[in-house]
């Protein structure tokens, strides 16, 4: 008997049987509870006694900060060695929380962030200070950017403050204070002293950390400051080898509580509970340097950006550079720019988008309508949209891209309108026709923005590795007709066809006839100019697309010879999900309005391969691989030339690197298709054999498990591959076949494992 807290007795009783009959009539998926009962409420209890997850727990792994510095457990005052390793462990965490964990996870499991003010160390106050300064910076002008996701960046803080009061002038300040007091310690010390190296490694850190923070506020400022920050990133990667040369301290110096990786789970609750692996100090450097060279290569290149085609290509270069930025460079990269509601600073989006009208050879006339500039600011719009979706990660680019895909639309229709609008309609013997005096219209220009995005978006499949070895034949089966689509709506093509063109070579010859009235010698000479001037070459953009659909050509040329064969031999599962597979790769060209989707049905007919010989394939594989080959040979020859020349910029290095690994993989390949073809004529002499049968799963991998344990008894190492298994540049497809896109991330070299090069 009890009594409640009015006083009145309390009965228990036993409810045992209760509970045992109500249990037997409940099915399953069932479950008894009171009303008051909530799901939702009880998956965000803490489970009470979980070191994890129950912060009061009793942990005696982890003390409390407030513990430590009032019992004095932190040194405070460490000697110069310690004091090296100790910001090298803080600069490992900074760069842990620049990757994507919190700060509560990272630099604030360091016991001295948390009161950098009772330091009596003088260069270690400092130091903590401004590289609490310096992550308030990365939070700022990551936040003003708006190009990270949940994956890339933590903006949450956990509750701690990032010395909000102090100023980033004072905090400069005492720097160069403490730096030039540690020379004197230098110069004072006798020079074989063991002590002056590690003076000398703090002067380099403290260094080092004044740059990155200068670095930083610069930045923030978009392209008003990039001559600044150049000259900081320019000192930080020269004091970062200084840096490297003193990292053979000894760790253990360290007092145990000073970094604790589970400090986390005593803090207030925004904390989140699991612990995060540390960078090593050597990770740290290098995830740095990479950083550095990134920003570096903005500051050189963006000033460069003169044109919408400049931007983007810029944009998109840098994104799908290897390795790839992290979310800081992408964010002052977005922050560089567009400020202050202009790109660069000083450019209408509108008037860029006119200028790429202009250079299209559409009407000049035409575009100060009000109809045309109505239409202009809602491509400006879609167009900024784009650019602020290349400074994301690959992932969230093509969410993004998807999501943008009806926008484009409407504005494909917009097009149309407006060309029906704009443009008189002419009697012609195909009917009655839209009439362009240059050739170009509204709807063609709209149409070659949305087919660049479009490869863009099934290139970065590549990039992240999405596709399947089974669904390589699609992929560049389709790109090749999306390439095709491009090159011939290039203005190099189309414009020497059209009235004004024509007008314009009549004038010139009528000036030429005028000037050769002088003498028939002269007259003939003017003649083989104007025949020289009337073959101009073509455009290195042109060319470009040009290599790119040669290269898909002879791939897909190049498996359908090996399917025909039976070297490349989907099982029948993925037989049966081929259709599938091309309707979930290319569903955004469904929903465009331009050009014609081409359907599953379209793709068996066309690479129905029945009616062919493997040799036959192949060697038609060798012609597109070939074709790509002289257009490359080409290519590097213009573009050495203008890498070596004084107007060079780092896009002209990119698109020549760029170019060099396509005409390799274009080399490789039109020596194995050679060779493919000419093996293919002696099994086609030799007496007929059965098909190769679908390879057993199973099997494949216990023959992959062989050749792994072999190449690490020959070489005493693992196979080379990259951070992850889906990184790896060879694609193996059977004990035979194998794409490899070491050389090309677009593009493989096809190997044959039993043909003899």
């Amino acid at each position: 008997m009890a009594d409640d807290e009015f006083g009145d007795p309390i009965t228990w009783c036993d409810i045992t049987a209760i509970a045992d009959g109500a249990a037997k009539e409940l099915g399953p998926g069932h479950m008894l509870h009171a009303d008051t009962f909530n799901l939702s409420d009880s998956m965000s209890a803490l489970e009470m006694m979980d070191p994890k997850m129950d912060a009061g727990v009793l942990n005696e792994e982890v003390k409390p900060a407030d513990e430590c510095f009032e019992a004095g457990l932190v040194d405070l005052c460490p000697d110069a060695e310690t004091t090296v390793a100790v910001m090298d462990r803080i600069m490992a965490r900074e760069l842990t929380w620049q990757s994507g964990c919190a700060l509560a996870q990272t630099v604030f499991t360091c016991l001295y962030m948390h009161r950098p003010e009772e330091i009596k160390h003088s260069p270690l106050r400092a130091y903590c200070q401004c590289v609490l300064k310096t992550c308030s910076a990365v939070k700022r002008s990551v936040a003003r950017a708006e190009v990270f996701e949940e994956e890339d960046f933590s903006t949450n803080t956990g509750g701690f403050g990032l010395l909000e009061e102090l100023g980033d002038s004072e905090v400069t300040s005492d720097m160069t204070a403490c730096e030039e007091a540690v020379s004197k310690e230098i110069k004072a010390a006798e020079a074989e002293a063991p002590e002056v190296k590690w003076l000398q490694a703090i002067v380099a850190r403290m260094r080092l950390r004044r740059a990155l923070h200068s670095m930083h506020l610069h930045l923030s400022k978009g392209c008003k400051g990039i001559g600044s920050a150049k000259k900081s990133i320019a000192y930080a990667l020269v004091t970062l080898e200084s840096v490297k040369k003193a990292i053979d301290y000894d760790e253990s110096r360290i007092c145990p509580v000073a970094f604790q990786a589970k400090l986390n789970v005593k803090m207030m609750a925004p904390s989140p509970p699991r612990t995060v692996q540390i960078l090593t100090i050597h990770e740290a450097i290098e995830m740095l340097s990479k950083n550095l060279k990134h920003l570096m290569w903005l500051c050189n290149t963006i000033p460069t950006v003169s044109s919408l085609v400049s931007l983007q290509t810029v944009l998109s270069t840098f994104t799908l550079m290897r390795p790839s930025p992290t979310v800081v460079p992408r964010s002052y990269m977005r922050l560089l720019v567009y400020s202050e509601g202009k790109i660069m600073g000083h450019h209408f989006v509108s008037d860029w988008v006119k200028e790429s009208m202009v250079a299209y050879k559409l009407p000049e006339e035409l575009l100060g309508k009000p109809e045309v500039s109505t239409f202009i600011k809602s491509v400006g719009k879609m167009t900024w949209y784009h650019c602020n979706t290349l400074c994301h990660n690959l992932g969230r680019q093509r969410r993004r891209m998807v999501k943008a895909v009806d926008d484009w639309v409407d504005l494909q229709i917009k097009a149309e309108e407006l060309d029906h609008k704009v443009f008189p309609l002419k009697q012609t013997m195909q009917g009655r026709q839209l009439e362009s005096q240059t050739g170009a219209f509204f709807s063609s220009w709209i149409l070659d923005q949305v087919l660049e995005k479009v490869i863009y978006w099934l290139n970065l499949g590549f990039h992240l590795h999405l596709y399947a070895w089974c669904e390589y034949s699609m992929m560049y089966w389709y790109l090749d007709y999306f390439y095709g689509i491009r090159i011939n709506l290039q203005p190099f093509l189309f414009y020497p066809k059209s009235i004004k063109y024509a007008h314009e070579e009549e004038a010139n010859q009528a000036k030429q006839a005028a000037a050769a009235k002088g003498g028939k010698k002269k007259q003939g000479k003017d003649k083989g100019k104007a025949d020289v001037d009337k073959r101009p070459e073509p455009p290195i953009s042109l060319m470009v697309l040009e290599m790119q659909q040669a290269m898909c050509r002879g791939v897909f040329r190049m498996i359908a010879g090996m399917e025909r064969e039976g070297s490349y031999y989907p099982d029948a599962l993925t037989q049966a999900s081929m259709a599938l597979r091309f309707h979930r790769r290319f569903c955004v060209v469904f929903r465009l309005q331009s050009p014609q989707a081409l359907l599953f049905e379209h793709y068996t007919d066309s690479t129905d391969s029945s009616n062919y010989q493997p040799y036959d394939l192949y060697a038609a594989a060798g012609e597109s691989f070939h074709q790509g080959n002289l257009i490359g040979e080409s290519l590097l020859h213009k573009l050495k030339g203008i890498v070596n020349s004084e107007a060079s910029t780092l896009l002209d290095s990119c698109l020549l690197s760029e170019v060099e690994g396509m005409f390799k993989v274009a080399h490789s390949n039109a020596m194995h298709a050679v060779t493919l073809a000419r093996a293919s004529v002696q099994n086609a002499q030799s007496p007929q054999r059965a098909p190769k049968p679908a390879p057993d799963a199973q099997k494949e991998k216990e023959k992959a498990a062989e050749r792994r344990k072999a190449w690490k008894t020959e070489t005493g190492e693992n196979k080379p591959q990259g951070p992850y298994p889906c990184d790896d540049p060879l694609v193996q497809v059977n004990d035979v076949l194998n794409f490899s896109f070491s050389e090309s991330i677009c593009f493989p070299v096809v190997l044959m494992d039993s043909i003899q090069y």
